[in-house]
C-alpha cells in the first residue's frame, strides 16, 4: 500500500512538473539543423545540372508571458554552395565554386493548447529578416570575388504537435500553414521577388524543445 501511494505521488509530481513547463515565467529553448540538396531534371541529355547543397541552423529562445503563451527571439545562419562539376553543366569554364552565406534573426509568438497529459498542439506566428552574401571562386588558380547579395523578409504561420518525453524535454513535429517571402537581391543588378504560399505540408520539421 505504501509503495502504491509513493508511485501515485511520483506520477502526479511528474505530471504537475510537465504542465509547469508551459506556465508563466518559464523559458523554452529550441534548435534546428537542416540539410538540403536540390536537383533539376533537364530534357537535354548533354546538360548536367549542378546540384545545390545547403546547410542551416536556427535556434529559438522563448519566455512564457502567460500560461501556454510564449514570446521569443530566433536566429538563423546558413550556407549554400554550388561546385563546378565539369563539362556540360552550363557554367563558364573559369567558374570554380559559388557559396551563398546567410544570417539573420526575428521574433515569434507561440500558443500551446494542451490535449492531455504531456501531449499538446501549438500554433506559431513569426517573422525573420535575413541578409545574404555571395562569394564566387573563379580562374586558375581560383580567386575569390565577394559581393553583397541582398536581404530576405519572411512571415510565417506554423502548426505543431508536441509530446513531453520528460518534464523538461519535448519532441515536436510541425509544418508551415502560411508562408510569405519578399526577397531583394543585388548581383550587379537589383531583383525583387515576392511569394505567398499556403498549404498543410510546407517546410515540415522535427525537433526538440527544452524547458527550464
Amino acid at each position: 500500500m505504501r509503495k502504491l501511494f509513493l508511485i501515485v505521488i511520483l506520477i502526479c509530481g511528474i505530471k504537475a512538473e510537465s504542465i509547469a513547463q508551459l506556465q508563466k515565467d518559464s523559458w523554452m529553448l529550441e534548435g534546428g539543423i537542416q540539410f538540403g540538396k536540390e536537383h533539376l531534371n533537364s530534357p537535354d541529355p548533354d546538360f548536367n545540372y549542378v546540384p545545390e547543397k545547403s546547410f542551416s541552423v536556427g535556434p529559438k529562445l522563448g519566455y512564457f508571458i502567460a500560461d501556454g503563451l510564449a514570446f521569443g527571439l530566433s536566429a538563423n545562419w546558413g550556407s549554400e554552395w554550388t561546385p563546378n562539376t565539369g563539362v556540360g553543366n552550363g557554367l563558364l569554364p573559369d567558374f570554380y565554386k559559388s557559396s551563398k552565406y546567410s544570417y539573420g534573426g526575428g521574433v515569434f509568438v507561440r500558443k500551446y493548447v494542451e490535449i492531455k497529459d504531456e501531449l499538446s498542439f501549438y500554433g506559431e506566428l513569426g517573422t525573420e529578416l535575413t541578409w545574404t552574401r555571395i562569394r564566387v571562386k573563379e580562374g586558375n588558380p581560383p580567386t575569390v570575388n565577394s559581393s553583397p547579395a541582398g536581404k530576405n523578409l519572411e512571415i510565417y504561420g506554423r502548426l505543431g504537435l508536441q509530446y513531453l518525453i520528460s518534464p523538461k524535454i519535448g519532441v515536436h513535429l510541425s509544418s508551415k500553414l502560411m508562408h510569405y517571402q519578399s526577397d531583394r537581391s543585388d548581383l550587379g543588378f537589383v531583383t525583387n521577388q515576392k511569394q505567398f504560399r499556403t498549404g498543410f505540408i510546407l517546410d515540415p520539421r522535427f525537433g526538440f524543445t527544452f524547458f527550464f
